[in-house]
């Protein structure tokens, strides 16, 4: 068995654009998430082609994105999405929001919290 938490399915078709004919029609289960509008829209064309799949939209911790939180509550509101996700805390490398320290916390709790 092969599983991951969930799937960007926009970045994996660039990898691999042929992943979705990869697919098992049997046992598969996915999980889609998007972090913006432009990728909600590619995740929902590339959705259609593929097994049922959950949908989820979120706040990616190193990339926080104020201007999706009106989306976000939305889609929530209106029952377009299964989840909400990804939110949560990741304070791990060497990029500026992915240093541990008061600032990126604080922020990364405001995201969560919402």
């Amino acid at each position: 068995m092969q599983a991951d938490a969930h799937l960007h399915a926009p970045a994996l078709a660039q990898k691999e654009p042929d992943f979705m004919a990869r697919l098992p029609v049997d046992g598969w289960r996915g999980a889609l998430v998007a972090h913006d509008e432009e990728e909600l829209a590619e995740t929902l064309r590339l959705r259609a082609g593929m097994p049922p799949t959950l949908l989820g939209f979120g706040i990616h911790p190193q990339g926080l994105r104020w201007d999706t939180l009106g989306l976000l509550a939305d889609l929530a509101r209106d029952g377009k999405i299964d989840f909400v996700g990804e939110a949560g805390f990741d304070l791990f490398g060497d990029t500026l929001m992915r240093i541990r320290n008061e600032k990126n916390l604080a922020e990364q709790k405001r995201a969560f919290e919402y």
